[in-house]
């Protein structure tokens, strides 16, 4: 049959047209380009996944006091549950319809590679292996996920970056409550009254909060900038039902 029959031949009733497709790979995430191809994401969160893991190895074999004691800390329960959730999202396309749960994830991890890099290297053992795998290393993975895999992060409502606070002011509460007499010290010396004070943890925590919050907008924002710059998913053209 030539060119000239089937481009006759459209139009005709019981026959679908052609639509010529542009070509390029679509991932299962609706993102287009290199990374929305199914293995690009894939590979991005094994990374996410195998740093978290890698981490937690490092501390329990290279260190007195071992991953247990540090568990008490947020920075390693939020890297503990970003490894979870990524490892979710991998068996699972549900995790990726969840971008509230999401945004709270990268949120959390970014938060604590921000403090840890700016008030507590000097608290702690530095640039270990473990601490930049979970304070730099992790963050930057996290943010590059949120940014280039996926369209959900456009769909986070108005009032999720305030839900956000609910499991920082958990933690607050435990810490306050139990964690800062658990262990050899105090997880973080600027929640701890003994350290610094009755009055300067209240203040230290309503920054932490305006913090959390105004970051949560901003990652957020960032999310729907990142969508709206990317093409939209291609889909093949559906048959005309006869």
């Amino acid at each position: 049959m030539t060119t000239e029959t089937v481009g006759n031949r459209i139009g005709s009733p019981g026959v679908s047209p052609v639509v010529n497709q542009p070509t390029g790979l679509t991932g299962p995430t609706g993102a287009t380009g290199p990374i929305g191809r199914p293995g690009a994401r894939v590979l991005l969160r094994v990374a996410i996944v195998v740093a978290v893991l890698l981490a937690l190895v490092l501390v329990e074999t290279s260190s007195r006091s071992g991953v247990l004691w540090r568990l008490t800390t947020f920075t390693y329960q939020v890297n503990v549950l970003a490894a979870a959730f990524y490892a979710w999202s991998l068996v699972s396309s549900r995790a990726d319809t969840r971008p509230g749960l999401r945004g709270a994830v990268v949120l959390y991890v970014v938060v604590a590679g921000l403090v840890w890099n700016v008030f507590l290297t000097d608290q702690s053992m530095g640039y270990t292996p473990a601490n930049v795998l979970l304070h730099v290393v992790m963050p930057v993975l996290a943010m590059g996920d949120w940014l280039l895999v996926g369209r959900s992060q456009g769909d986070v409502r108005w009032w999720q970056p305030i839900a956000w606070l609910a499991y920082p002011v958990a933690y607050l509460g435990l810490a306050l409550a139990v964690l800062n007499e658990a262990g050899r010290r105090a997880p973080y010396y600027f929640l701890d009254p003994g350290s610094v004070g009755a009055a300067a943890v209240a203040g230290n925590i309503g920054l932490l909060a305006l913090g959390f919050v105004g970051l949560g907008y901003v990652i957020s924002a960032l999310g729907r900038v990142a969508v709206a710059a990317r093409p939209e998913p291609l889909h093949p053209a559906l048959p005309t039902p006869p």
